[in-house]
């Protein structure tokens, strides 16, 4: 794959930040929500300058401050009601965790440097790194009902991870180092809460909104190119101290740094009822300003519990190993600037039937026959055409059938014929065998099919 992502609108403040200059750093917008900023306290009955302290802050040291200002000692009770002003930088920061809500196929986890073993349900905390392989997918769900998902080729590592005492406010900051991440982010509704997602070129800060960071290598330039698409919400980007809105249905990418609407999504051409095939083909319907197609495949709604993907130069979506069940499929489709468009999400069923068909030939004719093993009703349909193999010839046999059939035709013509069993289940879904060949000669009495 790899594909690729005008004008953005200048914007001051906005619901979420994307620093893509160089100049910006994790730490410096983390300072900007602690420093010169204060939250009034309001005193409690029995309450002193160091109970306070206790609970509230990292060090009870930096109560000595405050005790200065308000002309009181550390141990001396206060007054009911009296309004302390207190710092933010100094109250305490509290390490929480995520849980693995969901994972499958080769991840792993790093702690310092050392490789772990992640499992399902499994809490993560600052400092340690998750990496997704091929076929490796892991969805981490945070406190507030935040989900951050990662696919196949991924690499995070979760920098911060804390709450802050007394105010409550949260600190969520997660380094994407390669590949993607999707993340439906809860709104943060105090103005001193952040969540960050940061790439080694850019900075995403997010107030609640659903969108995608990617950190790929351009197919053109073969530089590093951070990309980000917002589904839903905003995003604001900070470009050379120029701050632009990125608003829900654009994207933009560090190369261009311009803001373009996202495809619409793909459709399936053939209509989706039940999947009967063992390895069912989903065709899409070609789109001109699609470089690439993204087919996404989970057994939730929600796409936390994701099973398969695949990024695909055509719009056939092959769906191998798959179980009889209900899925869902979500389908994208990326343009030329490397922007992953919008999404849009199909429920789909798989009941796997089977047919074993065979056929062969004698002297100026032939006999077909097939068995269809289900507790369903099925509908069967024996096809014969003459000579080439063509989904548009005219069949010159287009016999309907049950379950089993046994067919015997006479009077065939010496030559090459192709062939083939259609079987429909009425309650949906259907499998088509493709065409096989069978020769008819006066001189074989009997020749089975290829």
């Amino acid at each position: 794959m790899f594909w690729k992502r005008g004008s953005l609108r200048p914007f001051l403040l906005g619901c979420a930040l994307l620093f893509l200059g160089s100049g910006h750093s994790e730490k410096a917008v983390a300072a900007h929500f602690e420093n010169h900023q204060s939250v009034e306290y309001i005193v409690e009955q029995g309450d002193t300058l160091s109970s306070i302290a206790q609970r509230y802050f990292d060090r009870i040291s930096d109560m000595e401050a405050i005790a200065k200002r308000a002309g009181v000692s550390l141990s001396q009770p206060l007054h009911a009601g009296f309004h302390l002003n207190i710092p933010k930088a100094f109250l305490r920061r509290e390490i929480s965790t995520a849980v693995v809500s969901h994972i499958s196929g080769p991840v792993s986890l790093f702690i310092h440097g050392k490789r772990g073993c992640l499992q399902q349900g499994q809490p993560v905390t600052e400092q340690m790194t998750i990496e997704t392989g091929s076929s490796g997918f892991v969805t981490l769900l945070l406190p507030d009902g935040s989900h951050v998902s990662m696919p196949s080729m991924s690499q995070i590592t979760i920098t911060r991870l804390r709450k802050v005492a007394l105010t409550g406010a949260v600190e969520r900051s997660f380094k994407l180092e390669a590949g993607h991440v999707r993340v439906h982010a809860t709104p943060l509704f105090r103005s001193d809460s952040y969540f960050h997602i940061a790439t080694p070129s850019s900075l995403t800060a997010v107030r609640g909104t659903d969108f995608r960071v990617h950190y790929i290598e351009n197919s053109k330039t073969h530089k590093k190119e951070n990309i980000v698409e917002v589904l839903e919400g905003l995003v604001t980007t900070d470009n050379h101290k120029i701050v632009y809105a990125v608003p829900g249905g654009y994207g933009t990418n560090s190369i261009e740094k311009l803001d373009f609407p996202l495809n619409t999504p793909p459709s399936p051409s053939n209509r989706l009822t039940i999947l009967r095939d063992a390895e069912p083909d989903i065709f899409l319907s070609k789109m001109p300003t699609a470089s690439v197609y993204h087919a996404e495949l989970s057994k939730d709604p929600d796409f936390s519990d994701l099973l398969s993907e695949s990024w695909l130069d055509n719009t056939d979506v092959k769906l191998q190993g798959l179980g009889d069940g209900h899925y869902y499929l979500r389908l994208s489709a990326v343009d030329n600037h490397d922007l992953e468009g919008e999404e849009k999400v199909f429920p789909i069923d798989h009941k796997t039937g089977h047919l074993e068909a065979s056929a062969y030939s004698f002297s100026e004719g032939a006999v077909f026959q097939w068995k269809i093993p289900d507790n369903e009703v099925v509908i069967s349909r024996l096809q014969v055409v003459a000579s080439k193999i063509s989904e548009t010839a005219i069949p010159i046999v287009d016999q309907l059938g049950g379950k089993t059939g046994l067919v015997k035709i006479s009077s065939l013509p010496e030559g090459d014929y192709s062939w083939r069993i259609i079987a429909a289940w009425p309650a949906g879904g259907q499998i088509i065998l493709p065409f096989r060949k069978l020769h008819i000669s006066g001189n074989n009495p009997m020749k089975k099919n290829e």
